[in-house]
């Protein structure tokens, strides 16, 4: 790179390099827990009708029941037997629209979760069908000694490191930076 012109030999690299980190912060945070946060980020701006009525009939849930404490038994027992009646029921249909809504919460993380999962896998197996025969960089032989054949397994050429190796070498050390990070 010189007076700022960018070199696209680099560009693999740099490529390789980028992933790995934003592959790693996934994996650090977990696709799980990314799932679980779009979900109630979704539930947040597009609040559906199901999770409204839950919120309504937890409202009137605690209504009846504000209202079943103060209505005497002994005093009011028809009132009291009607209230506990009526409470019993709204409890029982919450605790139906809650499992609901917990399925559905399931389902959308599951889903997330592994779709997260695939686009990372299909990204990387098509990093690697792209820039698998690019050589990232080479390595003089004198350094390398042996290795030079395995730093160009697969199909790198011989004398350079392959794309395989670089992505697993940006990710160790990725890795252990934040592991050595996280400790601060």
């Amino acid at each position: 790179m010189s007076n700022g012109s960018f070199d696209a030999a680099s560009t693999p690299l740099l490529t390789f390099f980028v992933y790995a980190f934003i592959l790693e912060i996934i994996t650090k945070v977990r696709p799980d827990v990314i799932a679980a946060t779009a979900y109630s980020a979704m539930r947040q701006l597009f609040p559906s009708e199901q999770s409204k009525k839950l919120v309504q009939m937890r409202k009137e849930c605690i209504a009846v029941k504000t209202e079943l404490t103060n209505t005497s038994a002994m005093d009011e027992f028809s009132k009291w037997a009607k209230l506990k009646r009526r409470l019993d029921k709204a409890l029982q249909d919450l605790e139906r629209l809650s499992k609901e809504d917990h399925n559905d919460k399931s389902k959308f993380q599951f889903r997330f979760a592994w779709g997260i999962r695939a686009i990372l896998w299909l990204l990387q197996g098509t990093f690697l069908m792209l820039f698998g025969h690019t050589p990232m960089f080479f390595v003089p032989t004198a350094w390398t000694g042996p290795f030079a054949y395995i730093l160009c397994l697969p199909f790198a050429p011989f004398g350079s490191v392959s794309a395989s190796l670089w992505l697993m070498s940006c990710r160790n050390v990725i890795g252990k930076l934040s592991t050595a990070l996280a400790g601060f």
